[in-house]
């Protein structure tokens, strides 16, 4: 099912693509705890660190993950010239986060 998957994820033009079992991430749990407490955490990451442990306490019946990776961006169409600089290709075209979440 691995490679079905993958196969078809590819026809996609999804090159980046992980296919992992259900982990159990217990032993991370004071560790998280006293990064969040230290404000160590950033705004991106899942505040409940109980969901963020083991993916069950959010999916109770799931069994899979699969994990996608997709460029931020295609590149320059044209370089800048004059007193342009470069801009990193992440600030380019659509946030991710709400892409993501639509």
């Amino acid at each position: 099912m691995k490679k079905i998957i993958k196969e078809a994820a590819h026809r996609l033009g999804i090159e980046t693509i992980g296919i992992s079992r259900v982990t159990d991430f217990s032993h991370l749990e004071e560790f998280l705890i006293s990064r969040k407490n230290k404000g160590l955490d950033c705004e991106f990451e899942e505040r409940d660190i109980k969901k963020r442990i083991y993916a069950k306490n959010l999916f109770p019946d799931l069994r899979t993950i699969i994990a996608i990776g997709l460029p931020y961006g295609e590149g320059y169409k044209t370089p800048p010239g004059g007193n342009f600089g470069l801009l990193s290709l992440s600030s380019h075209g659509e946030d991710y986060h709400r892409t993501f979440n639509s």
